[in-house]
């Protein structure tokens, strides 16, 4: 855990600026329960933190005291599981969970109606969160022993292990075949949920499943820039939008992995298309669709902190007290940086789908090009078969048995054989092959009219 309990303290132009904090959490679980009893996290959020789904998809909720957004990051990481650039410190670890990676989320079905479902039997509470639901909700208190002894461990593990369930261990068995199958041909990025809160005292705590809190870096070293405005308004919503901002920055740098691979791919395809190709590109496909599911929320997250935060916070308000002053959680200026991150998800999806497309081409044009491959031989054994046609039939009449042969018994020598053969040769020559005989002709009478008009053209000239 790191805490930043003034991170504009150095800023003295304007002694009325509150103090901010920013409580980082990395892979400590165990003081969540501690954090959500000091600053009165909702019980659902706070679920929502502890119990990540290998489907969960990013949200925002609201919430009378804070808001909470859920994020899914996408990280570029080694083959041996590792974050590049980043150095690996040694911490005692709590009972936490595992990161997410993109095999974890090919079950869809089932993911999304876990989703739905918390752990007290109801969706989350606020009218605005994305988990809806139209069954009736029955109310739950929440106290502080509910509260400490919430579980710190990922359901997805009592599902894959739990209760000795065979179909459970079997799809567990089967996804684990498949990354081990896929290994070495994708690209390898690292999926893990970072779960922002944002309080209306200015307090933001932002929690990772990654001990190593390197990714917070660039945002420190804006913080310890005198002049950096997110220094200098202590904006808190500003900070959120910074997070944001490096989550989908991160997202860039996997999307541009993914064209070098592409491209890499594309250039062999063009010298010689081959069935590992194939196999490789489906393997890229099937990734890209996976990333473009698990991206495209956040676009939505993003942009109904733009648009909707105002109408969001005002009707949440409203039912708990319909006479307090009605303010976003968002600032003006926070929303107006979040359009520069709202562009680049733009731009990120729009690369996802025209990579997934590049794949589908490229894996139809291996296709076509083996089948092209296997009409031409087919073709040169047919010209062949028509060529020696003639040639067989009268191989075989000469080579009878016959006592009295008219071409033997006159005294013809096997010039009679070519007499024969060589006109019934052309006869069947030309009847089997006059559309390409045409076609030829076609072709030559083309190349003439093209040399006439180059000679007119420079006569002119």
């Amino acid at each position: 855990m790191f805490t930043v309990p003034s991170w504009n303290a150095a800023s003295t132009a304007d002694a009325n600026i509150d103090t901010r904090k920013w409580v980082i959490l990395g892979d400590i679980y165990d003081v969540v329960s501690a954090l959500a009893l000091k600053y009165d996290i909702h019980p659902l959020a706070l679920e929502d933190v502890l119990h990540q789904h290998g489907s969960s998809r990013s949200k925002v909720d609201y919430y009378p005291k804070h808001l909470f957004i859920r994020v899914s990051c996408h990280s570029l990481r080694s083959a041996d599981g590792s974050t590049p650039n980043s150095s690996v410190t040694t911490l005692p670890r709590s009972a936490s969970p595992d990161p997410l990676s993109d095999e974890d989320l090919d079950d869809d079905g089932a993911g999304k109606e876990d989703d739905e479902r918390t752990m007290y039997e109801s969706a989350s509470g606020s009218r605005f969160s994305t988990k809806r639901d139209t069954m009736k909700r029955r109310k739950v208190d929440v106290t502080t022993k509910d509260v400490e002894s919430l579980p710190m461990k990922l359901s997805r593990f009592s599902e894959l292990y739990g209760d000795g369930d065979d179909k459970k261990v079997t799809n567990a068995r089967n996804r684990k075949l498949i990354r081990e199958l896929k290994k070495g041909d994708r690209v390898n990025v690292r999926i893990q949920p970072v779960c922002i809160f944002l309080f209306r005292d200015g307090t933001v705590i932002s929690i990772c499943e990654d001990p190593n809190l390197d990714y917070t870096a660039p945002i420190m070293e804006r913080i310890r820039l005198r002049d950096s405005g997110l220094r200098t308004t202590a904006d808190p919503s500003l900070l959120v939008q910074s997070l944001l901002d490096l989550i989908v920055d991160q997202a860039l740098e996997v999307v541009e992995e993914y064209q070098s691979k592409i491209l890499n791919i594309e250039q062999a395809v063009l010298i010689k298309p081959n069935v590992r190709t194939v196999r490789r590109l489906h393997i890229l496909q099937g990734d890209l669709i996976l990333h473009k599911r698990t991206l495209e929320p956040i676009k939505t997250v993003i942009y109904g902190l733009r648009r909707y935060d105002d109408d969001r916070a005002a009707a949440l308000l409203e039912r708990v007290d319909p006479h307090m002053k009605i303010e976003g959680y968002m600032s003006h200026k926070a929303k107006i940086y979040l359009a520069d991150v709202h562009d680049h998800m733009e731009y990120i999806l729009t690369n996802l789908d025209m990579f997934a497309g590049v794949c589908d081409n490229l894996i139809n044009y291996t296709f076509n090009m083996a089948s092209y491959e296997m009409n031409d031989v087919m073709r040169r054994l047919t010209m062949a078969t028509i060529i020696f046609l003639p040639l067989t039939l009268l191989t075989g009449y000469f080579g009878m048995n016959f006592e009295n042969m008219w071409s033997i018994h006159h005294n013809h020598t096997d010039v009679i054989f070519w007499i024969i053969a060589l006109p019934l040769m052309t006869i069947v020559i030309t009847m089997f092959m006059w559309s390409d005989l045409k076609k030829m002709a076609h072709y030559v009478d083309k190349r003439l009219m093209r040399k006439k008009v180059k000679r007119a053209y420079r006569k002119r000239v």
